[in-house]
């Protein structure tokens, strides 16, 4: 003799709450895994590398920044067809003399696309540089070397356009 269980159609049973248990654990888990890889791969969130050893140095770098900031040195960026090109002016207009410029650029959420440039000068306060790139916010530091030999530092933003 045979037992058999017989269910009608339509009964709730455990195996259903087993199965809407598991899909719905299942998915709030994968998205949470998901959006934790795409955050650790996007934003490190690191600012400086040593926060100890950038705040033993805080009060000179505050004051060179204000040196450079008070100097009359304005920087205007402009990209178009792969080449990046920097004008510098004083605030009559006149071209600003530097020996050298560079410049470090980056994604505000992302080190990897960053790019260095070195500039090939076209004439006093004018200087190029081919660059790659792509539509977005761009952030870096403008860094000329001064005929003096000294240094002048300038955070920029740079918005690139379609």
């Amino acid at each position: 003799m045979s037992h058999v269980l017989y269910v009608k159609h339509g009964t709730f049973t455990g195996w259903h709450m087993l199965a809407i248990m598991v899909a719905f654990f299942g998915t709030v888990i994968g998205v949470n895994v998901t959006l934790a890889v795409l955050a650790a791969r996007s934003n490190t969130g690191l600012v400086v590398e040593d926060s100890y050893k950038a705040g033993l140095t805080y009060d000179r770098d505050m004051a060179k920044a204000k040196a450079d900031a008070a100097m009359d040195v304005h920087p205007k960026l402009y990209f178009s067809s792969g080449l990046l090109r920097v004008a510098l002016a004083n605030s009559n207009g006149a071209p600003v003399d530097v020996k050298a410029l560079n410049l470090t650029l980056g994604h505000p959420v992302s080190a990897t696309t960053d790019e260095v440039m070195t500039f090939t000068a076209v004439r006093t306060g004018v200087f190029t540089s081919p660059a790659k790139l792509t539509e977005g916010v761009w952030e870096g530091d403008l860094i000329a070397t001064l005929p003096s030999g000294d240094t002048w530092d300038r955070p920029i933003k740079l918005v690139v356009k379609p």
